[in-house]
């Protein structure tokens, strides 16, 4: 029997990108087994991107990618390109197109959704025969994942046939979780005895232990892997194509999903009209890297023009590290991009009002709150970003930013190092358990 590498790629497509330089350096390391992507979602294949970065370095990794179709039925192909054409063609993704262009998406998205999750529950109830997923039930090999995960119900059938398997977990998003000290922690279900968890601080085991019931010795301090020098060059040197196409000294603006709960559309446009006036009074560029989850609803062109996309703004889909290459500063809306850039030197405003929004409806795994009673971000907090509320705020930093770069890096580098360990070292470290656990196990 082959021993597998089962990396579950859930929830969505950013546990990839986290767990990407572990893969490479073990499927560089190790010959013998088979390695496995599996998707307990559709989503992960549907959203990857075949001319991405991620998928030019990830694609000769997998022997195999197991994923459930849009009927629900569970398939299994040999590569990441196979599995992406399932998505790509027929019926369902033609209807998908007509959609967008009508209009209707947003208005039908709802009953589409129930129906096809209503579809998924026939299938998947009926006989099994020659699943895929059944087949692992029996597997020997280790299990790459993100507890987070299992927190979702779409993903239960999968760590059911996994329960067996030794796991590691690392985190999906950039995130330092429960440093505020006022998380709703609802303790997890799942059985994490087999379980070992990757975090990127010090500052996330209580949250661990608490929530998963891990203890001290089921815990590794790991840092960022993918901020390895090594693997810093590996992105940027693949991504030639996405360089050459990027302008000179640009803001660079870390967009967020829409409908999203910590960004009312109307304080997104006002945010945008605030980069707007910095990129007019600053004579910058605008590069807009949008939320895998963002809807294309306008907000951009309402902004900056559509009859100035590619003159003053443009859309980029190149990878944050490449993105934090050229730019001037960027801004953010709330997210872990952030801990990118800072980690390549690059000043970050992070632009966020959540006064006066529904606290019981925000940050609910790091409700942090300033000494206002304010609502602020795990990255405000730990003073990763130059924090603005609102236009005055930002339009200080973007001179700060500007006249005083580099006392500013190396404050918010100093901040980085304060929060995370040095990842280079640690990550041959992770790598060799991984083998070791894999080849402990009997055939």
């Amino acid at each position: 029997m082959i021993k597998k590498v089962i990396f579950v790629c859930a929830p969505g497509l950013p546990p990839l990108d986290m767990w990407l330089p572990v893969l490479a350096s073990l499927r560089e390391k190790i010959t013998d087994a088979e390695f496995v992507f599996l998707a307990p979602k559709a989503g992960p294949i549907r959203h990857l991107d075949l001319s991405s970065i991620l998928f030019t370095i990830a694609a000769p990794i997998f022997d195999k990618v197991i994923f459930p179709a849009q009927s629900g039925k569970w398939k299994q192909v040999n590569s990441l390109a196979d599995a992406k054409s399932f998505f790509d063609a027929g019926p369902v993704a033609n209807g998908g197109r007509l959609l967008k262009r009508l209009g209707l998406a947003p208005l039908l998205r709802a009953p589409v959704t129930i129906a096809f999750r209503v579809i998924k529950t026939v299938f998947r109830a009926k006989p099994k025969g020659e699943c895929p997923l059944e087949a692992l039930k029996d597997a020997k090999g280790v299990v790459l994942f993100d507890l987070f995960a299992t927190d979702f119900f779409y993903a239960s059938e999968v760590f059911a046939k996994l329960e067996q398997l030794p796991k590691f977990s690392m985190l999906h998003g950039l995130n330092v979780l429960g440093v505020g000290g006022k998380s709703d922690v609802v303790k997890s279900v799942f059985n994490s005895d087999n379980t070992i968890a990757l975090l990127f601080s010090e500052r996330e085991k209580p949250f661990y232990m608490n929530k998963y019931g891990l203890g001290g010795d089921q815990i590794r301090v790991v840092g960022i892997p993918r901020h390895q020098e090594w693997w810093i060059r590996k992105i940027t040197s693949v991504s030639g194509e996405d360089q050459r196409a990027l302008p000179k000294d640009y803001i660079l603006v870390i967009s967020r999903g829409s409908s999203d709960s910590t960004l009312p559309t109307p304080r997104k446009v006002s945010a945008l009209r605030d980069v707007r006036e910095a990129a007019a009074q600053h004579n910058l560029h605008v590069v807009v890297k949008r939320h895998p989850k963002e809807d294309d609803d306008g907000p951009y062109e309402e902004v900056f023009g559509s009859n100035n996309l590619g003159k003053t703004w443009s859309f980029s889909v190149a990878h944050p590290l490449v993105l934090g290459q050229y730019c001037s500063f960027a801004v953010s809306f709330y997210s872990g991009v952030v801990v990118d850039m800072v980690r390549i030197g690059v000043p970050v405003i992070e632009h966020l009002d959540m006064k006066g929004l529904p606290k019981d409806q925000l940050l609910r795994g790091n409700r942090i709150e300033n000494q206002f009673g304010n609502l602020v971000s795990p990255y405000n907090h730990l003073g990763l970003v130059l924090g603005a509320t609102d236009r005055s705020e930002f339009l200080s930093h973007v001179n700060t930013v500007l006249s005083h770069k580099e006392p500013t890096v190396r404050e918010l580098k100093d901040r980085y190092h304060a929060v995370f360990p040095d990842a280079d070292g640690i990550g041959d470290k992770v790598v060799l358990e991984i083998i070791e656990t894999l080849a402990n196990q009997d055939l």
